[in-house]
């Protein structure tokens, strides 16, 4: 049960931080969008 949420957790918060890259980088080029990714998706 703990694992489950904890599980749900990391992937809301992973799901949020996917949104917000989207929402940020869309308008720019891709060359930077995947550089931020691989950037900010590892943060804690």
């Amino acid at each position: 049960m703990f694992i489950w949420l904890y599980n749900t957790f990391l992937c809301l918060k992973f799901c949020r931080a996917e949104l917000f890259l989207h929402a940020v980088f869309d308008t720019t080029p891709v060359y930077w969008r995947n550089i931020a990714k691989v950037i900010l998706i590892p943060l804690p």
